[in-house]
């Protein structure tokens, strides 16, 4: 599933794992474990806030690092850059996007229905949600082929998380992704209906 990169992820899910750090998997690699990316080229990690730099302490031990500055438009608090032998990892926490009409952040917390992928040996992997990435994608430029990708998920299994797309809602967004999150939670309760008959 996740290729190249699995004993990296190995490495870094067992050593936060073991530290109670909140993490997730997200970007790329989050959307190879539902078949929408054939691979990906680096790992990307969301921290909460509260423990990035607990989590940083423990990852610099792993591999080599280097702190980044955002580049527009990001403008993410907590961005660190790290090299586990071939694999690339960006741990971010308090994830921002600065987009036309403000600043988009993503304060990451997990949630008790996330999903969780188990590598062999019994090491737990958490996903960050798709909603998230969603909006992400939709934000980065050059991405929303990727957004786009996820919509097409949605539309062919049980759909959105109206609640996490609620949540959503109460950030900054464009008009425009305002206007196509409120069409995803309608589409997500007509689901629901139509279920429920």
């Amino acid at each position: 599933m996740f290729a190249k990169h699995t004993e990296a992820l190995r490495l870094i899910a067992t050593n936060l794992n073991r530290e109670k750090i909140e993490w997730a998997l997200g970007g790329s690699a989050m959307l190879t474990a539902y078949d929408l990316c054939p691979q990906a080229n680096d790992l990307d990690i969301l921290v909460t806030a509260q423990d990035a730099e607990r989590a940083h302490e423990i990852m610099k031990l792993l591999g080599t690092h280097s702190e980044k500055a955002s580049k527009e438009p990001y403008c993410t608090v907590y961005f660190t850059h790290y090299r586990f032998a071939s694999t690339t990892v960006d741990m971010l926490g308090l994830f921002g996007i600065h987009h036309e009409e403000g600043t988009y952040w993503l304060d990451w917390r997990p949630e008790k229905n996330d999903r969780i992928v188990r590598l062999s040996g019994d090491i737990d992997v958490p996903l960050a949600s798709l909603e998230d990435w969603y909006t992400l994608y939709s934000l980065i430029p050059g991405k929303m082929e990727r957004a786009e990708g996820i919509e097409t998920y949605w539309k062919q299994s049980t759909g959105s998380d109206p609640d996490r797309l609620r949540k959503v809602l109460e950030r900054q967004l464009p008009g425009f992704l305002r206007t196509r999150i409120h069409q995803l939670i309608e589409e997500a309760g007509n689901v629901e209906e139509m279920s429920a008959l």
